[in-house]
């Protein structure tokens, strides 16, 4: 059960990560190549 809810924590960690890298990472091409 352990392995499982690390595993678990470490998946939804890294989705949010990368997530929050997709969002900014838009945010930033928007700024420099969308104006």
């Amino acid at each position: 059960m352990e392995k499982t809810l690390n595993v678990t924590q470490i998946v939804s960690t890294l989705l949010a990560i990368s997530v929050f890298l997709g969002l900014s990472g838009g945010l930033v091409w928007y700024a420099l190549f969308g104006l």
